[in-house]
């Protein structure tokens, strides 16, 4: 009896001094990272990789760099560095969701940057608002992708207000009473711009007299399409597709002198010089400006040439917003879960280098928006529609984080 008490008693005393050791390795598994981990998607093969994806991940990566050169940002009274995590979407929804789950579960970021592709960005935000983990797309524009959503915000415009401002544009400036659309109806941007902008049109008095579709699997001769518009005579033709099919459409518009005026959305901001001069007279809507207005701005172009030698595009500075107002809402939370990051988003007011953003409860910021037109292959500013802001009370100013081309301010 005494042996098998002594045998409990060595037993029990090996458990206890092995306790602590056992506790101490599940603290140590539990302890919060250094770095504030932030993961990015973006499509960095394929043909959206070299405009859209790789433009994106330079931007992303300038803003953490600085972040960073800044001293980090301050989370729960400790100065910490972020760290960014990069996946490859490949512009296809079933990577891109792979990338989140490894992201959430493996790589445990507080939040993730980047999918600017509707198509991507959409099953994304669906699939984080479960876990939920914050996500900040920087160019996808249609509704879904934040509608109904606690934890998904954009940095750009939503296709409901550039739908409806290209078409009150068309209507009133350009006194266009007719027009034509050319759209990849198997795509959520194409179709999406297409229906708000034939909705706001013909609220105006507009007549569409043909809306033309077409898929990209399908699609390489878009003459069909385009005689069919020709034929109809209308005084605009609206374009809202991305500018690898805008790099086909436009040579054969050319080729059979259409004689309507072209007007698009924001992917012609990433048009080539050569598309760019093919669909010359041509005007669009955009939510940012290569000729930087604003003392932010200015900052970005100097830094983004000095890192890259070249200057940047829509989708670098996009992202490069995005970062920031992850950075801003961390800055302002001193927190990394995800309801800290979601509240310090949702009332957010902030300075980027693509124009001012204000938040006002939902993911979809109120912001500016400028129409170019095409002259001599080169973009010009002719007009800037400005959002109508609401304003609760009036907005107090806070500290700045330490971003060097941006700062926020809560409402």
């Amino acid at each position: 009896m005494k042996t098998i008490s002594r045998l409990i008693l060595l037993v029990l005393g090996l458990v206890l001094a092995l306790l602590p050791v056992a506790c101490q390795g599940n603290n140590w598994s539990r302890q919060t990272p250094r770095e504030i981990r932030v993961g990015v998607i973006l499509p960095l093969t394929g043909e959206f990789a070299e405009n859209t994806g790789q433009d994106g991940l330079k931007g992303a990566q300038l803003a953490v760099e600085q972040i960073n050169e800044a001293g980090g940002l301050e989370i729960e009274g400790k100065k910490r560095l972020v760290e960014l995590v990069v996946e490859d979407d490949q512009d296809r929804p079933d990577i891109a969701l792979s990338a989140v789950r490894k992201l959430a579960f493996q790589e445990q970021v507080v939040a993730i940057v980047g999918m600017p592709l509707s198509r991507i960005a959409i099953p994304v935000a669906e699939f984080a608002e479960t876990i939920p983990l914050p996500v900040i797309t920087s160019w996808s524009t249609h509704p879904k992708t934040t509608e109904g959503k606690r934890y998904s915000f954009r940095a750009t415009v939503t296709d409901r207000f550039q739908g409806r401002a290209i078409a009150q544009f068309a209507y009133t400036q350009l006194q266009a009473r007719t027009a034509a659309i050319l759209y990849d109806v198997a795509s959520e941007y194409n179709k999406g711009l297409a229906e708000f902008f034939t909705a706001e049109f013909q609220e105006l008095g507009g007549q569409v007299v043909t809306s033309e579709t077409y898929t990209t699997d399908t699609n390489q001769d878009f003459t069909a399409q385009l005689k069919t518009i020709r034929e109809s005579n209308p005084d605009v033709l609206f374009l809202p597709n991305y500018s690898v099919d805008l790099a086909q459409q436009a040579p054969q518009i050319q080729a059979l002198e259409l004689s309507a005026t072209l007007i698009g959305g924001d992917t012609w901001g990433s048009l080539s010089p050569m598309t760019q001069q093919q669909l010359e007279g041509g005007f669009y809507s955009l939510d940012w400006t290569p000729q930087p207005r604003t003392e932010q701005g200015r900052q970005f172009f100097r830094a983004y040439e000095e890192r890259y030698q070249k200057p940047p595009k829509v989708h670098a500075a996009l992202a490069y917003d995005a970062m920031g107002l992850l950075f801003a809402a961390l800055g302002e939370q001193k927190q990394t879960d995800a309801e800290a990051i979601r509240q310090g988003l949702s009332h957010l007011e902030y300075e980027g280098v693509t124009g001012r953003m204000q938040f006002q409860g939902s993911g979809d910021p109120i912001k500016e928006l400028t129409i170019f037109k095409l002259e001599s292959g080169q973009p010009q500013i002719f007009q800037t529609i400005q959002p109508q802001v609401k304003r609760a009370h009036q907005n107090k100013t806070r500290t700045p984080i330490a971003m060097p081309s941006a700062f926020f301010k809560r409402s």
